[in-house]
């Protein structure tokens, strides 16, 4: 009974800095609980949402992702980003709805809008960038790529930045707009290219070969021929 008594205070006590009812103070109170929990209850529709989306292509292996899978990881977490932004966005502009009316504000939004528009550029580009990066399958979680001068794996990606991981465990984040071009060597397939050179001590040998003399004179094909025929199969 006590607890009820301090909260009935409060809510006594705000009515009287806002020189409103208390019943006005609690229908307040309960709008502004009930878009909070219809927002909590949003976004876990929207991670149950990209978590089906993983789940319907998860084919493989656990550690081996098929381009199916890198392209839902990478929608998957662009769909909860974005999500997670307009769901937070439109709780706070309802929230301050029961408060003040926000239709001035809507419209001061508007303009504020286009002004912000021509001063941040380069966050539209990177946007817009990001959008076709994901719409043409560019890339995905989990390629290793070369972008902006920069070359690792893809760990994380947006519709505004690109996170890679190189070889020595540095995170590089790379806006979208500066992308003008990109290298992905992980795609469908690749070719690893090695260099062999042969020992400068040519008197030795190893196992399975036998080295040619330091003074083989004769031609270069000669040459190349003995060499070929020198080596023994294991």
């Amino acid at each position: 009974m006590r607890e009820l008594a301090v909260i009935d205070d409060v809510f006594s006590r705000i009515a009287a800095f806002f020189d409103t009812s208390r019943g006005a103070v609690l229908e307040k109170f309960l709008n502004i609980a009930g878009i909070w929990i219809a927002a909590w209850l949003a976004y876990q529709l929207v991670k149950r949402i990209s978590q089906r989306m993983l789940a319907h292509v998860h084919h493989q292996a656990d550690g081996v992702l098929s381009p199916a899978e890198q392209r839902g990881q990478t929608i998957a977490a662009i769909v909860r980003g974005v999500g997670r932004v307009v769901i937070l966005v439109l709780a706070i502009l309802l929230t301050a709805s029961q408060f003040i009316p926000i239709a001035p504000f809507q419209a001061a939004g508007g303009i504020l809008g286009l002004a912000v528009t021509f001063g941040s550029q380069s966050l539209v580009k990177d946007v817009i960038a990001g959008f076709f990066i994901v719409f043409e399958n560019q890339f995905g979680i989990g390629d290793v790529i070369e972008a902006a001068g920069k070359s690792g794996t893809v760990e994380r990606m947006t519709l505004r930045v690109v996170m890679l991981r190189d070889v020595r465990g540095v995170l590089h984040v790379v806006p979208n707009g500066q992308i003008t071009t990109l290298s992905n060597l992980t795609r469908s397939w690749s070719r690893a290219i090695v260099s062999i050179m042969p020992s400068a001590s040519f008197g030795m040998k190893s196992p399975g070969c036998n080295a040619i003399r330091p003074g083989a004179r004769g031609s270069t094909a000669t040459r190349a021929s003995a060499w070929k025929t020198s080596v023994n199969t294991p």
